[in-house]
């Protein structure tokens, strides 16, 4: 391991998942050796996680009504009040 004073400073950080295509914004930094770019090993995009939202709100939207139909059946089935004696 490399003592963290050994380390070259950096002060431009970049996370993609594939090279950076326009270089011009970066190009000063690249030159003073301040630049680090990083490849993400996370590939997931929005789409897939508006797709899970989506599908755990219709999941959710499910079991609720699930659960409302199953409380009108318990309360449906009971009744009235009972009587004191």
């Amino acid at each position: 391991m490399v003592p963290h004073t050994q380390l070259p400073r950096v002060e431009y950080l970049l996370f993609t998942t594939g090279p950076v295509l326009c270089t011009c914004r970066y190009q000063v930094p690249r030159e003073r050796g301040v630049f680090v770019e990083l490849v993400s090993p996370n590939n997931t995009t929005t789409s897939e996680i508006i797709n899970r939202i989506v599908d755990n709100r219709k999941a959710y939207e499910a079991r609720n009504a699930k659960k409302v139909k199953s409380e009108e059946a318990y309360y449906g089935a009971k009744g009235a009040f009972v009587k004191e004696v």
